[in-house]
């Protein structure tokens, strides 16, 4: 096989997107009776035949499907796809590309086909088990925070999960990506997968088979530029926020109002119109870092209430005197939740996210805000080093650069396997329809010895167009 079209190639994704799904393990296998039950449930004469096809051309050795040797006989993808074995791998042999300039075309890699409910709220919609969740992503003085999730899959079977960022209003905003990093959960929390593509609705999203179990979903943003503008609140004063009326009586002021009203949707993850204890909870740990065990029970005896919940109201009143007892407690919220000096959401991020299966059924359960920053970033350089393309610059065999690169995203990092610390010019400047989460193309990046680091997450500027990335190394002398 001399070469791959665009058609051949875009066929290897779907193809390894499949595998991938089905739980196929490194040496090209997957679990039989797994995969006889979901064409079973298909109930199709395709499924049928399929089945057919692996006991007559014996496909399965000792309960194990080989899915390549199947699909060639199926698909008949012999021209496309070369078995070969390397270190007791199956391998995908590719053409010659010229690793230094990367292509993603507009729609290339659109794998999953997911028609959307327009309906309020803007959701994936097949048939099957769904639940979906809403959540925060913050930039708290430099640090990177969002909700975490539990999900428990209570049979094993075939998830598909989504995640978006939404406006105020609920739109999905897709030209700033929300991946979600799953996690198995215990006490080592191994890494599984991530959502690696972007599909028309403007949802990052993946497709993968889970075991019974729990696991932990934690939604990332890296487009950092998108959030934390400024966390500056030297205008914001207490006459921004109540008027003091006659017999020392305050009404908060409409921008006031607006804010709560804003950050109450925002914690109302649920999205029903009102707090449970564990939003309201969570929401106070965030803001305070302390727990509202307590305060609940003072809520509930002297606030509107609606179904054992929080309403609205009662959160305005709520805030209400607490502005007239501790304005400096007021002022602290509004700044753990993003607001800036003009009570604009200026450094948080509200997304969704939705889990669909139409297999099994499983529960979908926020837990409390946290850090994401130092895990996404081991995460995210480990995935770069063993699934991106890698190269020596300048020839050096201790220093390599590796570029992932996803539909929506492509990350670069530098491996300094050497004894010294260097200093690396990554330019991107000549780049199309790019832009970088350092706020410039052009950056440079000091990696100590025996260590790795992102040097660019690089995304397109416009999701409609095509873009490129190319990037220019360069060694810089340390001083």
């Amino acid at each position: 096989m001399d070469s791959l079209n665009n058609n051949d190639i875009n066929f290897i994704e779907r193809f390894l997107f499949a595998f991938k799904t089905l739980g196929g393990n490194e040496l090209g296998f997957i679990d039989y009776e797994y995969f006889k039950q979901i064409l079973q449930q298909e109930n199709s004469a395709e499924a049928k035949e399929i089945l057919n096809l692996v006991t007559a051309e014996n496909h399965v050795k000792d309960k194990k499907l080989d899915f390549i040797s199947l699909c060639s006989s199926v698909l008949s993808v012999k021209t496309i796809f070369n078995k070969a074995i390397e270190n007791g791998k199956v391998v995908i042999q590719s053409p010659q590309i010229n690793t230094r300039t990367f292509t993603r075309s507009k729609g290339s890699t659109q794998i999953i086909d997911v028609q959307n409910n327009k309906t309020e709220p803007n959701l994936p919609s097949e048939k099957g088990f769904r639940n979906y969740l809403k959540g925060m992503l913050f930039n708290v003085n430099g640090d990177l925070l969002s909700y975490r999730y539990q999900l428990e899959i209570l049979e094993n079977t075939v998830v598909e999960i989504f995640a978006a960022a939404i406006s105020n209003k609920g739109e999905i905003t897709p030209s700033i990506p929300v991946e979600v990093l799953i996690f198995q959960d215990g006490k080592t929390k191994t890494f599984i997968t991530s959502s690696t593509f972007l599909n028309d609705d403007g949802y990052c999203t993946i497709k993968f088979a889970l075991k019974k179990g729990k696991y932990i979903l934690i939604p990332i943003l890296l487009k950092w530029n998108a959030i934390g503008k400024s966390n500056s609140f030297d205008s914001l004063n207490l006459e921004s926020l109540i008027h003091v009326e006659e017999e020392s009586n305050i009404t908060l002021t409409p921008a006031c109002e607006s804010s709560l009203k804003m950050i109450f949707d925002c914690i109302d993850l649920d999205e029903n119109g009102l707090l449970n204890q564990s939003e309201f909870d969570y929401f106070i740990r965030h803001t305070s870092g302390e727990t509202a065990a307590e305060e609940w029970v003072t809520i509930e005896d002297n606030f509107k209430m609606e179904n054992q919940q929080l309403t609205f109201e009662g959160f305005l009143e709520l805030y209400r005197m607490v502005l007239q007892t501790d304005p400096s407690d007021v002022m602290n919220m509004l700044q753990h939740m993003g607001m800036n000096e003009s009570l604009e959401l200026e450094n948080a991020l509200p997304f969704r996210l939705v889990v669909k299966s139409s297999l099994g059924k499983f529960n979908l359960i926020p837990l409390p805000v946290s850090s994401y920053k130092e895990v996404s970033e081991k995460v995210l350089k480990k995935l770069a080093v063993e699934q991106g393309v890698s190269t020596k610059i300048k020839n050096m065999n201790d220093l390599f650069l590796f570029n992932h690169h996803l539909p929506y995203r492509a990350t670069i990092v530098v491996q300094n396997q050497s004894h010294s610390k260097l200093k690396i010019r990554l330019d991107c400047s000549r780049s199309t329809n790019c832009e970088s989460h350092c706020g410039n193309l052009d950056f440079t990046v000091e990696v100590l010895p025996r260590t790795s680091m992102i040097g660019h997450h690089l995304f397109p500027v416009d999701l409609t167009q095509d873009w490129i990335v190319d990037c220019i190394e360069s060694l810089v002398k340390c001083t």
